[in-house]
């Protein structure tokens, strides 16, 4: 993700902050865990915000720097979001909230380890992260019960868990369509480690069993198609 844009640093702390802010009940960030906040935490997020300038206020409300609002805003109104994972990774490697105006991404910090960056993206630029991920070499690991706990990651209604990940350890990514207002899985895909080669499996197709095919940039464009289509189509 290489583009020439603004991106913005915010601590866990203030995206929650952010978030609830705008009126988003519902968290979705780079972790399965609500992020708790603490009031005294509340107060320090607003000053540092204040001071870096992303905030600024009058005597009845604060008012986001225009570009975060929009993006902020695109987090609110998102039609479903796209998270996706890298690996044996436990938290999330990005989220993209898929809107009528906006696709804003989320991701960690690539100099600090703790914060988010929250940028504009779209469909090329994800698609470039997405192929390049699988540029990376993992070593297959036999594991016990590894088709039992294939199948628990394959058929979950909800988010691939860090519990899931832990026990099988042959996942080498995986994309889930979320829908905001449940949190439901809608759509998954995940390419993994399966026996002797690599296998895809698009789950939102029932009648598809997993295959071995060669994942490449047209494959992971035709993917990231189907993952983003109107649910109406």
């Amino acid at each position: 993700m290489s583009r020439a844009r603004e991106i913005y640093f915010l601590t866990p702390v203030e995206y929650a902050v952010l978030l609830a802010g705008k009126g988003v009940k519902r968290q979705y960030t780079l972790q399965a865990d609500t992020v708790k906040v603490k009031e005294a935490e509340v107060c320090y997020a607003m000053s540092h915000l204040y001071q870096t300038g992303l905030i600024d206020s009058d005597l009845d409300s604060f008012h986001l720097q225009a570009d975060l609002e929009r993006l902020m805003t695109g987090i609110k109104e998102a039609e479903y979001i796209l998270c996706v994972r890298f690996g044996r990774h436990e938290k999330r490697d990005f989220c993209c909230f898929v809107g009528k105006e906006v696709i804003t991404g989320l991701r960690l910090s690539r100099t600090d380890g703790n914060s988010y960056e929250i940028y504009e993206t779209d469909i090329d630029e994800i698609q470039e992260v997405l192929v390049k991920s699988l540029e990376t070499k993992q070593m297959y690991m036999p594991i016990l019960e590894e088709e039992e706990w294939y199948q628990k990651i394959r058929n979950s209604r909800e988010s691939i868990s860090k519990e899931l990940i832990r026990k099988y350890n042959n996942l080498l990514m995986a994309i889930e369509r979320i829908d905001p207002s449940s949190g439901n899985v809608i759509k998954r895909f995940l390419v993994s480690y399966r026996g002797d080669g690599i296998c895809c499996d698009e789950v939102w197709n029932s009648s598809q069993e997993a295959s071995q095919i060669q994942v490449d940039g047209e494959y992971i464009r035709c993917v990231l198609a189907q993952m983003m289509e109107s649910e109406e189509d």
